[in-house]
């Protein structure tokens, strides 16, 4: 069960980071949506990484410690 919900809340994490920034740079014209480039290709590596140290952070929270204890 705790790696389901890795699995999703992980998922959950990156593409809300990553469609965030996008659309941040679209509006602000960084990125032209008739030729694609390879800034939205590093931002999904960032949001990769950054994903992953946020949802190391929340296995430290007081509520995930306490229902996913491991035994």
């Amino acid at each position: 069960m705790k790696i389901i919900i890795n699995l999703i809340t992980f998922c959950v994490l990156w593409w809300f980071q990553t469609t965030i920034i996008i659309l941040v740079l679209i509006g602000i014209g960084a990125i032209d949506t008739q030729r694609i480039g390879t800034l939205p290709g590093l931002v999904g590596i960032l949001t990769i990484f950054s994903s992953y140290f946020l949802l190391k952070k929340i296995h430290k929270t007081r509520l995930f410690v306490k229902n996913f204890k491991s035994k």
